[in-house]
């Protein structure tokens, strides 16, 4: 703002006719105010719609709360201006809802702020005009290609739905009437945060990302859009429902490839710089229990005599000091013990050339182990070792399937280089 020449004495304000008119005649309401909070100047239309005669300070126009918040957005900790939706107080104590931008500048050296105020009174009656004959709109309810219902507010009931959201769940349209929004959520809980941030914000609708049940209990990832309305007398909300689980498989599907691919350029890096065995391994772990959410996992090979040498091990449900200890004092013993007994944590050793895994709940050697799937790795048809994960998250009841086929490259790359740790190995000693 460039007024440089505006004064912000009232008198003067006077004798300038021109500016009296555009700020008397403007159907915004006009405030100016300085960094005390001090008014300067305001309009008859800002006078007009809060019954104030005598303006003197801010706190004469909003209550605490929306002062904090006008503050906090004021130039310059705004970086860019933007509408705030407000509550201006009147002299009655009644509030208008008002939208307020705001504009910074100085006059012959002080500093000021101008509120340009907007009155929301007409805007928000045509959302209620607009909102209240929502039922007159069925036909296009039923024509658009989303899924959609609309519910008692109250209690989630479902008033009406189109063909597409029946379509979801397998059942005519007229049989979902009077059902409950929530058994349609898999978490208990989801009606209730939709409805709680409803009622939170200022805004008449959210948006909220959930996982919802599909025909014969499948479950899909929706993002569902909520919109406050009338319908047929009931306080309602209108649900929107879009189907995102292929974009969500697709995100985790690359994120879990940059993870790999993190996996097998730090793992091929740390061999070639000749890093320590162990600690190359244990890396290898790390990357193991990053992708399958496990708790627990071990790395074991064969050493020149066939006998089991565990290479990493690692408890997430451990302290450092109880893992360094148990590695010190028992775990040579225990692993060297059980795989002599034939403990089903060595299963996975008893595949044969093929690339299978093996899982079980039972026979375990630690009572806190509950659950356990193992695999062998090679080295083109050598079988070198194998890896071992434990408390890792359920899905119907047993480890994901896929999990070692999307880790296939890490666990061939693990292979390889505990064969060509061996060699190494070999040579040197050869060479002594």
């Amino acid at each position: 703002m460039n007024d440089s020449h505006l004064s912000m004495n009232s008198q003067e304000v006077k004798l300038s006719p021109l500016l009296e008119t555009l700020l008397d005649t403007t159907q915004q309401g006009i405030c100016v105010f300085n960094a005390q909070g001090e008014v300067v100047l305001v309009n008859e239309q800002l006078c007009g719609w809060t019954g104030q005669i005598h303006l003197r300070h801010l706190n004469q126009l909003w209550n605490y709360t929306d002062l904090i918040q006008l503050q906090k957005n004021l130039p310059p900790h705004l970086l860019r201006r933007a509408d705030l939706n407000l509550s201006l107080q009147c002299r009655n104590g009644s509030s208008i809802p008002v939208s307020v931008r705001s504009q910074c500048f100085s006059d012959q050296g002080t500093d000021y702020t101008l509120l340009i105020i907007s009155d929301l009174r007409k805007e928000q009656q045509w959302e209620l005009t607009l909102a209240s004959t929502q039922e007159q709109h069925l036909p296009f309810l039923y024509a658009v290609s989303s899924s959609v219902c609309i519910v008692k507010r109250e209690n989630g009931e479902i008033l009406e739905s189109n063909d597409p959201f029946a379509n979801w769940y397998g059942v005519p349209r007229d049989s979902l009437q009077g059902e409950s929004i929530e058994n349609f959520f898999c978490e208990g809980h989801t009606w209730q945060k939709l409805w709680a941030r409803l009622e939170r914000q200022p805004q008449t609708h959210t948006e909220l990302e959930v996982t919802v049940r599909g025909l014969g209990d499948t479950r899909s990832i929706a993002r569902v859009l909520a919109h406050a309305i009338r319908f047929n007398g009931y306080d309602a909300i209108l649900l929107s429902f879009e189907d995102i689980t292929q974009l969500r498989e697709a995100h985790r599907a690359l994120e879990e490839s940059k993870q790999l691919l993190t996996a097998l350029v730090t793992t091929q890096a740390q061999f070639v710089s000749d890093i320590d065995p162990d600690m190359l391994f244990q890396h290898i772990l790390d990357h193991v229990f990053a992708m399958s959410y496990c708790r627990f996992g071990f790395i074991a090979t064969f050493n020149d005599n066939k006998q089991v040498q565990v290479q990493a091990f690692n408890n997430k449900d451990w302290n450092v000091d109880t893992i360094s200890h148990y590695m010190r004092h028992h775990l040579h013993e225990d692993f060297t013990e059980w795989y002599q007994q034939g403990n089903s944590i060595f299963a996975a050793l008893n595949a044969g050339a093929f690339r299978t895994f093996y899982e079980t709940h039972t026979g375990l050697p630690y009572p806190w182990l509950k659950n356990f799937a193992g695999i062998a790795l090679f080295s083109g048809g050598e079988q070198v070792g194998m890896l071992g994960i434990g408390n890792y998250p359920l899905q119907d009841g047993r480890l994901e399937p896929n999990i070692f086929m999307r880790m296939n490259p890490l666990l061939v790359t693990a292979g390889n280089i505990i064969k060509a740790w061996k060699n190494h190995k070999q040579l040197e000693s050869e060479q002594i």
